[in-house]
């Protein structure tokens, strides 16, 4: 059926791309996008987008000829124990003239495709080539580091763009980028803030990740600290919810 999927490592700029999709071709035909685990929840309930079922949703969107539903992280998906709900769901967005849209990481994808018998077309986003690097660095005058497995990590955007924002030796390991990944993005701080607990806060965040597959947080987590994050661009926030 009409599908799509992006994959990936992590990092590559699935997200980035899904973006750019949206913010030029969402005027032109309808575009909703859920997050994997809020597909899963709402599935759960008979629902599919937010408060709104396919049923609801096939009403609002009427005379089209194009329109995508997006499922962001897709491969949480494979944690749901009803895989055949899935199927059902896909062959009902289908069979109403959805186009589906998977942003998947590149190891889950086939396992992904077997479970939930998903085909469609590919688009493989691949990290920056030697050749991609090299021209980066003669164009913007970037000292690309000695060390080979931090220029590997480098390779994915993501770390490319952190690497260009802190002052690091070209000989340093990768481990010391990484340290001062830490020191300047999350522990840099505003005068009186309290850097432990930013910490803390952080790896709360990373906690609910690992164990819900969820960036989703109520106010019981220190709204000031989500806000300082918010500003030095780690996670969006806004109150109640972030």
């Amino acid at each position: 059926f009409p599908s799509h999927d992006t994959n990936g490592e992590s990092g590559v700029g699935k997200s980035s791309l899904l973006k750019e999709f949206y913010n030029k071709k969402s005027k032109e035909f309808p575009i909703f996008i859920s997050q994997g685990s809020d597909f899963v929840r709402n599935i759960t309930n008979d629902l599919l987008f937010k408060q709104l079922s396919l049923e609801d949703l096939n009403s609002i969107v009427t005379n089209v000829t194009k329109k995508f539903f997006v499922i962001d992280s897709a491969e949480v998906l494979l944690e749901c124990h009803d895989s055949n709900k899935i199927k059902i769901v896909f062959k009902q967005l289908n069979k109403s003239g959805w186009a589906i849209y998977l942003n998947i990481k590149e190891f889950f994808l086939e396992q992904f495709c077997q479970n939930f018998e998903f085909s469609g077309e590919v688009i493989k986003i691949n990290k920056l080539a030697d050749q991609a690097m090299n021209n980066l660095s003669k164009e913007y005058q970037i000292t690309l580091p000695e060390s080979h497995r931090l220029y590997k990590l480098l390779q994915i955007p993501f770390y490319l763009g952190l690497f260009l924002g802190i002052e690091i030796d070209k000989n340093a390991p990768i481990k010391r980028f990484k340290e001062l990944l830490w020191q300047k993005k999350i522990l840099n701080s505003e005068i009186g803030s309290d850097t432990a607990q930013k910490e803390q806060v952080f790896l709360k965040l990373l906690k609910e990740k690992q164990q819900n597959n969820s960036f989703y947080f109520n106010d019981h987590v220190n709204s000031k600290i989500l806000k300082e994050f918010q500003t030095q661009g780690i996670l969006s926030y806004k109150d109640g919810l972030s």
